[in-house]
């Protein structure tokens, strides 16, 4: 389930899964996209964690993986994620 923080297209704040998310998701794929899908953008920080540096990210993607740290419930985030509308 998505909680959404703040939208302000196409940039979405929420809470997934319990971890805060910051993400630039658009309408259609993109090439620079996860796996060429719509999120161009997405940091994911720890659980527990409510700031949004790189710090306390465990996973960032900026146009590519920045931080990977495999946390198992990153691939379900991106999941809701690329499902999500407004």
């Amino acid at each position: 389930m998505i909680e959404v923080i703040e939208y302000d297209p196409p940039w979405l704040t929420a809470r997934v899964r319990g971890r805060k998310t910051q993400a630039k998701i658009y309408d259609e794929p993109s090439r620079f996209g996860i796996d060429n899908g719509r999120i161009t953008k997405l940091h994911v920080s720890r659980a527990g964690v409510e700031t949004m540096g790189l710090d306390d990210a465990c996973y960032n993607y900026d146009r590519g993986g920045d931080i990977d740290l495999s946390d198992p419930v990153v691939p379900e985030i991106i999941r809701e994620l690329e499902a999500w509308r407004p």
